[in-house]
C-alpha cells in the first residue's frame, strides 16, 4: 500500500513485503519475542510500517527558540503488544498504532510547531494533530505514557 502525501520520489523507506524492519523500527520492537512481527496480521504490519515511516520523516521544532526536538518517531519508546493494538477493517484509510511514549514525549508535542493540541478526549486524554499531509493524530492517555497514533492515508 502506498501512503499518500508525498510525491513518489519522496516516499519514506518501507518494509518490503517479506522484508525486515529498519533499525529504527526494530528498536520499537525490542521487547517482542523473535518472529512475532513476522507472524503478525498483515493489517498490523501495514499500520506499523506506515505510521513509523511517516513519524521518521517529521522533524519537530520549538517555534519560540528554534530548538530541534528530534524526529516525531523519537516520541515513541516502543510498540504495544498485538493484543493492545486498535482493531481495524480491511484496507483502512487511517493507519492506527498503539505505542508506549518516550519520557517527555507529551511535553515535546506540546512545544512543537508541527503539532497542535486540538482537544481533550476522554478524561485525561490529550490529542495533538499534525495537519499534514499526511494528517497525523496522537491521542495520549492521562499519564502521557501511552498513545494511539493515527495516520490518514487517503
Amino acid at each position: 500500500m502506498l501512503v499518500t502525501g508525498l510525491p513518489a520520489a519522496q516516499e519514506p523507506p518501507r518494509v518490503a513485503p517479506g522484508g525486515s524492519p529498519t533499525a529504527a523500527q526494530r528498536r520499537l520492537l525490542e521487547g517482542w519475542a523473535p518472529g512475532t512481527y513476522d507472524a503478525a496480521p498483515e493489517l498490523f504490519r501495514m499500520a506499523f510500517d506506515g505510521v513509523t515511516a511517516r513519524l521518521s520523516l517529521l522533524q519537530l521544532s520549538d517555534p519560540e527558540n528554534g530548538e530541534v526536538l528530534g524526529a516525531a518517531l523519537d516520541l515513541v519508546e516502543s510498540v504495544e503488544p498485538l493484543d493492545r493494538q486498535p482493531v481495524t477493517g480491511d484496507a483502512p484509510a487511517t493507519l492506527r498504532l498503539a505505542v508506549t511514549l518516550a519520557a517527555g514525549a507529551r511535553d515535546r508535542l506540546r512545544r512543537s510547531a508541527e503539532f497542535e493540541r486540538v482537544s481533550d478526549g476522554a478524561p485525561g486524554r490529550i490529542e495533538f494533530l499534525h495537519a499534514g499531509p499526511p494528517a497525523i493524530r496522537i491521542s495520549t492517555d492521562a499519564a502521557g505514557a501511552r498513545a494511539e497514533i493515527a495516520v490518514v492515508t487517503r
